[in-house]
């Protein structure tokens, strides 16, 4: 009987053994090792921030003339800082001033707006083009070419006032979009906002201003005239020949060129970096 055990226990571990295949012959688990990633580096723009502001949504205009959008600024009192920004802080009173209702362009001038301005002039007036960018903001341009130019599309360069509130909406913030510098909202001198030089009109969505004027700090400056705001003190007049430039531009080191800053000089000076937009009466 116990012979006969063994020779049932030695049939068991047999079976066993030899029906198992060997722990080398067992297919691993699913597993694929992941290939090595490459790594790219796309310069692309920077997903632009959200709005900081709430806007309003008002009725707009479409001059026939040069097809340019306007938006509406309603009127009203407006408190507005009597004083000049350096390094992005402004030393001035707060005075509330009244304004009639106008429009506003949407956006700067652009170069095939310009275009078609030029068309309209004598021929030795006209220079052979305008630039290689036709949506964006023309530039080298004077504070006279600038005010020929609202005139002949039935429209005038804004005051100071009027660009101010325009940009800054119902608060008297530094910015078009809030408090703070932010280089996702606005053109200037740095590569975060993705453009090295002038960059299309209303490139910077995020960056409009509570009424929805675009651009209106960065990418180029924009030529506002007379009455300019009643600031006192010598330094801050400005004589018959010069004009006042607002807004910063592409050459302009961020977080420096706020609303506030004021850029006088003279009306026939027409650098790469000074454009316009226009106003009109409602």
């Amino acid at each position: 009987m116990g012979k006969k055990k063994s020779f049932i226990a030695f049939l068991l571990i047999f079976f066993v053994h030899g029906c198992a295949k060997p722990p080398s012959s067992i297919p691993p688990a699913p597993y694929k090792e992941a290939p090595p990633q490459s790594v790219k580096r796309i310069k692309r723009l920077p997903k632009p921030s959200p709005a900081l502001r709430v806007r309003v949504v008002l009725p707009e205009y479409k001059n026939p003339r040069d097809g340019s959008e306007m938006v509406l600024i309603p009127k009203g009192s407006f408190s507005l800082y009597l004083g000049q920004s350096i390094n992005g802080k402004v030393a001035g009173q707060l005075k509330q001033m009244e304004l009639a209702k106008f429009y506003m362009d949407k956006w700067e001038i652009t170069q095939e707006q310009f275009g078609l301005f030029l068309k309209s002039q004598p021929p030795g007036k006209r220079p052979e083009d305008v630039g290689n960018c036709p949506k964006c903001p023309i530039s080298h341009i004077s504070f006279t070419l600038a005010s020929s130019y609202c005139k002949w599309a039935g429209k005038r360069l804004p005051s100071e006032v009027e660009w101010l509130v325009a940009a800054q909406g119902m608060e008297t913030k530094p910015w078009p979009w809030g408090e703070s510098y932010e280089p996702q909202r606005a053109n200037f001198l740095e590569e975060k906002d993705g453009y090295p030089g002038i960059s299309p009109a209303g490139s910077f969505p995020s960056g409009a201003s509570f009424y929805g004027s675009h651009d209106m700090s960065g990418n180029v400056w924009e030529w506002v005239s007379p009455p300019y705001l009643p600031i006192s003190g010598a330094d801050k007049k400005i004589d018959p020949g010069s004009a006042l430039l607002k807004g910063g531009s592409w050459r302009n080191l961020p977080g420096k060129i706020d609303l506030f800053y004021r850029h006088v000089v003279q009306k026939n000076l027409a650098l790469e970096n000074f454009g316009f937009r226009c106003a009109k009466s409602g």
